[in-house]
């Protein structure tokens, strides 16, 4: 990934206590403390009918529950300085 961020994993499974699948992220990055710090890659072609965002919703509120953190970019918050790259290093800087 840019900027020296190496995600730890590509399409990671999230599971609950009980190791039922709660979702699965794009992108991760595993955290000392082992929790994950997930990215979500959005797109219209998968966002245009309403019933896929309140879904995605559901699945990132599932996921959060289990302690983990979801940011999610469209396209335009990729490349070297593009948002995304900006926010995950914040995000891992704060809790790595």
């Amino acid at each position: 990934m840019a900027a020296g961020l190496q995600p730890t994993e590509i399409q990671v499974e999230i599971r609950d206590p009980q190791r039922r699948l709660v979702a699965r992220g794009d992108i991760g990055f595993l955290r000392r403390d082992g929790t994950w710090l997930l990215i979500e890659l959005q797109s219209r072609q998968n966002h245009s009918d309403v019933d896929a965002v309140i879904d995605d919703g559901e699945r990132r509120d599932d996921v959060m529950l289990e302690e983990h953190t979801v940011l999610e970019f469209w396209a335009i918050h990729l490349g070297v300085r593009g948002r995304m790259v900006q926010r995950v290093a914040q995000h891992l800087e704060r809790r790595p």
